[in-house]
């Protein structure tokens, strides 16, 4: 087997941004993971289930976001995903409970750029 063409004719072109950019790659993930979520739910609609189909997509894609973004912030980006609206599609608020403190906060997240600055203030005040 001669392998010297091997990947001559392929042609690759960036989709998302380079992780270099962590903001946009997260933002982008987030975004495209939600319309694929949204297009699953727009089909079930329709009378079209796709279940069987796109099951192991989102694994697949739940696990990738898993290993590069660590349990909690996926947990967010699952939170955001999938139970940002109710079955009325009304926004719901993600309640946030700061460490030794009773008292639960309620955040509106609208967009992955929220969710990102979320993430980015969690961040800093858990190496407080």
């Amino acid at each position: 087997m001669n392998l010297k063409n091997f990947g001559k004719n392929i042609n690759l072109k960036q989709k998302l941004p380079s992780s270099n950019n962590s903001k946009a790659f997260f933002i982008d993930v987030v975004v495209l993971f939600d319309a694929i979520c949204q297009r699953t739910t727009e089909m079930d609609s329709f009378g079209i289930n796709m279940e069987m189909y796109d099951d192991a997509f989102f694994v697949l894609i739940e696990n990738l976001i898993l290993k590069q973004y660590g349990e909690w912030k996926t947990e967010l980006v699952m939170w955001y995903v999938y139970d940002r609206f109710n079955e009325n599609e009304e926004l719901m608020p993600l309640m946030i409970q700061e460490e030794g403190k009773e008292e639960e906060e309620e955040v509106f997240i609208e967009s992955p750029e929220q969710l990102w600055d979320l993430i980015k203030k969690l961040e800093k005040k858990s190496k407080k």
